[in-house]
């Protein structure tokens, strides 16, 4: 069983891969991000993201938790897989990268109480962990193409492009990805977008 883990483990980290660096070669040609709404669940699109992430934490004794406001709809439209992979390369950072202790993944109002946002909702995805940390001076380059913190560089492996597709994935989608992070205290990763909330289908009639 654990070969079996490990071999889907390594899978899953080379289908990450592929997709990043593929993500980043359109980006190098300038072409444009491909983003293809649909309708979605948001519960749906979270348990199954976490069903993914959490035998991996497990495994290293981490404590894999999610929440979403009740107050935010659960059908929207927007790209429920460019909003997964963002969310795969987040959690699986903070995996990465917490030697013990939590990884949380909250989904948020984004917007002001009261506010009108005409139809559509402000979400954030807050992926917290309490692991390693980055230093101030880093924060920001870690959002660059093949960069990695010289302290964890060669020690964690990783291609160094997961947060700058996430980010230009993010941005593709009108949204954007902030960091706020202590060394030893762990890191806070917000991934905030606005989608429109999908219409219930009207029934036929009869």
């Amino acid at each position: 069983r654990k070969l079996v883990d490990t071999l889907g483990h390594s899978s899953d980290d080379l289908l990450s891969l592929l997709d990043n660096t593929l993500d980043y070669s359109r980006n190098e040609q300038h072409s444009s991000t491909a983003i293809h709404p649909q309708d979605f669940s948001l519960s749906l699109l979270v348990a199954n993201l976490m069903q993914l992430v959490s035998a991996r934490a497990a495994e290293k004794g981490l404590i894999a938790s999610a929440q979403i406001d009740p107050a935010l709809p659960d059908l929207l439209c927007g790209d429920a897989n460019r909003i997964r992979q963002i969310l795969t390369n987040l959690l699986g950072n903070a995996i990465k990268f917490t030697p013990g202790g939590i990884v949380k993944l909250l989904v948020e109002h984004g917007g002001e109480p009261g506010s009108d946002h005409h139809g559509r909702v402000p979400l954030c995805f807050v992926v917290i962990d309490s692991g390693i940390g980055i230093a101030s001076e880093l924060q920001e380059r870690i959002f660059l193409p093949f960069h990695q913190a010289p302290d964890v560089q060669g020690h964690y492996g990783g291609s160094g492009l997961g947060l700058n597709i996430s980010r230009e994935l993010a941005r593709a989608m009108g949204g954007d990805i902030t960091v706020s992070s202590q060394p030893g205290r762990g890191s806070t990763f917000r991934f905030s977008l606005v989608l429109p909330a999908s219409q219930p289908a009207r029934p036929a009639a009869g």
